[in-house]
């Protein structure tokens, strides 16, 4: 599964929505059973994983309580040589979709009361942490940062992964050539800290940050006593009975995969198999399966 430049997700993103819709809608409106609602869908994965150069394999679930749909769906192929259908159990490299989990487990904890969306990083996050990120124009905005605006990427603070540097290469030059490189949640702060600069004052604008999750992992750490992985399993992954999906380099799933990591490609690189993927953590580094999870009643 290929790592795909942000502005090929958004394209791909909407036609896989807006395919999805017309199907599901169609089964509710009658027209089709969920047997042609499949073969058609898996018609149409195909043929978007053919017709897309930058995508090997193509994963998909759709669940609807209220339709009665619990379906995974899987196209393309997998291995050095492209030769291996690609299935449900395949594990893959969910990149920023983990951010979603490190925003429910904020969401937990806010509902726990321990803390509130409005409350100041630097209430949980020493100095040190916080030091040279949140500067602009010359002035410090550290203390006025608040835990939304690290959510909605709002907080001003730059991005390791994606944002220019002022010295030496960027981040995505360095995975490529230093692969066996293990990269520390610390580490990926000090990147923006050395090499990058804040983009605005806290609350302005909208910039999207890799560096902003990885300041609220430390921040769920700092406030449960655990470390990040083990919140995910206790609140996340065990409740849900997630038992295919862990935090890469971290933790280990429940049971245990049986395949090999998907291909993650940067710059037509594969780095499945490398320590590159550590660059990620509480900004993205999960690691899962397309197999169903325990549901809560009544969700949609």
């Amino acid at each position: 599964m290929k790592r795909i430049k942000k502005r090929y997700l958004i394209p791909i993103a909407f036609v896989l929505i807006m395919m999805t819709g017309v199907i599901v809608l169609s089964i509710a409106n009658g027209p089709l059973s969920k047997d042609e609602m499949n073969i058609m869908i898996d018609r149409e994965l195909t043929n978007m994983v053919n017709e897309h150069d930058e995508i090997s394999s193509a994963l998909l679930t759709i669940y609807s309580d209220k339709l009665h749909l619990n379906e995974t769906y899987a196209a393309g192929n997998t291995g050095k040589d492209f030769a291996e259908p690609v299935t449900v159990d395949h594990p893959y490299y969910s990149a920023s979709i983990g951010k979603t989990f490190t925003a429910a487990l904020i969401g937990m904890l806010c509902e726990d009361g321990g803390i509130r969306y409005d409350d100041f990083i630097s209430r949980y996050l020493d100095d040190t942490l916080l030091e040279g990120l949140f500067v602009y124009e010359g002035v410090d905005y550290k203390d006025q940062v608040t835990i939304k605006q690290l959510l909605g990427h709002t907080s001003g603070i730059g991005d390791y992964y994606e944002d220019p540097v002022s010295q030496g290469d960027t981040m995505l030059e360095i995975i490529i050539t230093d692969q066996n490189k293990v990269w520390s949640p610390h580490e990926l702060v000090s990147f923006t800290r050395e090499k990058q600069k804040a983009i605005a004052r806290p609350g302005e604008v909208f910039h999207y940050s890799d560096t902003g999750y990885i300041l609220l992992g430390f921040l769920i750490e700092t406030v449960t006593g655990q470390q990040f992985h083990e919140v995910l399993h206790e609140r996340i992954f065990d409740p849900l009975e997630m038992n295919h999906t862990n935090l890469i380099f971290k933790s280990k799933p429940n049971t245990s995969h049986k395949y090999d990591i998907l291909e993650v490609y940067a710059n037509g690189i594969d780095l499945s198999d490398t320590n590159a993927l550590s660059f990620d953590w509480s900004g993205g580094g999960l690691v899962t399966t397309m197999r169903p999870v325990k549901i809560q009643q009544g969700a949609e």
